[in-house]
């Protein structure tokens, strides 16, 4: 939310400066509220309001005139509600009380549930009596009449679609999830207002897999009936493609710890403190537990059928299940490269702080994948996959064996980034962090044909990397100080807080991660703006 702000106080979140947001996991959730949000919903009140002086925060003094300076105040309609919504209780329960109302089958448990608490509260995740999506996720009202609305006469109109406002014209939205060709092989897989599918062919053991895009609104549909140049029509699906299925496809690891939680709790999941004041929901999670009786029955599936197998006009149609985007590559920066876009600003929102030692600096796992390292470290240091024996490299983990086909960039770019990270949180007095982290770098691509990237483009990044920063933390007032100390559980992993175990946050801690977020933008505004030169 912060770097939201403090993009959209330069006036950069239109599409004649910042043309498009790639998202992957909970930034989906943000990134697909603020593309789609209401235009009653302003966008002050949506992102909050900029304080470029942490000295005017407040804990808890409401007698000031700005609210944005209150830390315990958010907005109904703000971004940062969100987070104070979540939780795995909050969550256990929702999906609970969505599976006794309309037994959705365990795989759009997940989807249904991010769409009541995430999407619903802004009015963008509309249902039938009978709980099924009313609106299809669209694009522009001016698209829509001339694509799908021109396509299908008298059967789709706009009241169809979700449609994305033109005050001004937004960032194009993508967002990333993954999807299995097999047992353990992860695809990449975007979805978008205007389209959704693999680019690229790729193939697995079962044959073609991928090879181009369909149109949103016919994600999740079965076998075209007939072929067109260009144009297939396809069986109109059961429930209508939405945004809910975009944000709970792209964040589908937090359906897996949910069902972890289930399947501890063997039955008795009301005997754990954190559920026992939801005893009365004790029958239909019982109901609800035989449903989830394997560790992947809540990982979202769809019906899928490879664009590139359209040899015959009836290529097989597969049900495939899908992975968090983050569980193959979590940056979002594949799909701006396959784009050939020259000037991106990459956001690292990591919950691993910079760490430096005698072998050098560590950082977030996203990183050292993008140029060929193993982002875990080998005696110290990181090691280039390229140089690994064949038996190190059986005896990585499932994490690090997937993230081996993520290079885009070349290796030896990727120390002087290290370097310049360091150097950036370090600022004048030598310390890490002391000043935000940005860094600018200008990069060549190499070819990824998992990812449909090109080798030789040019492209400039600008990485900005969460993490604490004290000379934002000295301008605070000392009680705000004090009560983050005297709070450990709250603050102690501040920024960098952990998505697993603090999927829930309050108010002010939403607050005090925007502002610094914001500050950290603001504080470099003429390097941000260089990205335009």
């Amino acid at each position: 939310m912060g770097q939201l702000r403090g993009l959209h106080h330069l006036n950069l979140l239109n599409k004649n400066k910042i043309k498009c947001i790639s998202s992957v996991s909970g930034g989906t959730w943000a990134s697909i509220l603020y593309t789609f949000r209401p235009p009653v919903i302003d966008a002050d009140t949506f992102l909050g309001g900029v304080v470029e002086d942490p000295e005017r925060l407040t804990w808890d003094d409401h007698s000031t005139q700005n609210k944005a300076e209150v830390l315990d105040y958010l907005d109904y309609y703000n971004l940062g509600m969100v987070p104070t919504r979540l939780g795995i209780r909050a969550l256990l329960k929702t999906m609970i009380e969505l599976y006794a109302k309309y037994k959705y089958p365990a795989s759009l448990l997940w989807i249904r549930t991010i769409g009541k608490l995430v999407l619903e509260p802004f009015g963008l995740s509309a249902m039938d009596a009978k709980g099924n999506p009313l609106e299809y996720m669209g694009y522009t009202q001016d698209w829509l009449q001339e694509n799908p609305i021109k396509l299908n006469p008298g059967r789709l109109s706009i009241g169809d679609f979700n449609a994305v406002p033109d005050d001004p014209l937004r960032p194009f939205l993508i967002t990333n999830t993954a999807v299995f060709s097999d047992s353990s092989t992860l695809n990449p897989f975007v979805i978008s207002p205007v389209y959704e599918g693999i680019f690229n062919t790729l193939h697995s053991g079962e044959g073609i897999f991928g090879g181009g895009l369909l149109d949103t609104y016919a994600f999740g549909s079965r076998r075209p009936q007939k072929l067109t140049g260009n144009q297939v029509s396809v069986q109109q699906m059961p429930t209508r493609a939405c945004l809910a299925d975009a944000a709970g496809l792209s964040s589908a690891f937090f359906a897996s710890i949910l069902e972890g939680k289930i399947l501890e709790a063997n039955g008795d999941i009301f005997s754990m403190h954190e559920f026992k004041d939801l005893g009365f929901l004790e029958k239909d999670f019982h109901e609800l537990s035989k449903t989830v009786a394997d560790i992947d029955d809540l990982i979202p599936e769809f019906a899928y059928w490879p664009v590139g197998d359209l040899s015959t006009e009836d290529p097989e149609t597969r049900t495939v299940k899908f992975a968090d985007g983050g569980n193959l590559e979590n940056s979002g920066i594949m799909p701006l490269l396959q784009r050939s876009c020259t000037s991106i600003i990459s956001f690292i929102n990591s919950m691993t702080p910079l760490e430096e030692n005698d072998q050098g600096l560590t950082v977030d796992s996203v990183l050292p994948p993008l140029f060929g390292y193993c982002p875990s470290k080998k005696g110290g240091a990181y090691k280039r996959y390229a140089d690994m024996t064949e038996n190190e490299l059986g005896k990585l983990s499932n994490e690090d064996q997937i993230y081996r086909d993520n290079q885009v960039f070349p290796s030896t770019d990727f120390y002087p980034l290290l370097n310049q990270l360091a150097a950036a949180s370090k600022g004048a007095n030598g310390v890490l962090g002391s000043e935000p982290v940005l860094c600018v770098q200008n990069l060549t691509t190499l070819e990824n044909p998992k990812f449909g990237i090109a080798a030789g483009l040019s492209t400039k990044v600008l990485w900005v990397y969460n993490n604490p920063v004290e000379s934002w933390r000295r301008k605070l007032t000392r009680q705000i100080r004090w009560m983050m100390n005297m709070r450990i559980l709250d603050y102690n992993d501040f920024p960098n807080y952990n998505t697993i175990t603090k999927i829930h946050l309050d108010a002010r801690q939403v607050n005090l991660l925007a502002h610094l977020s914001c500050w950290n933008i603001l504080q470099n505004e003429e390097l941000i703006l260089s990205m335009w030169d």
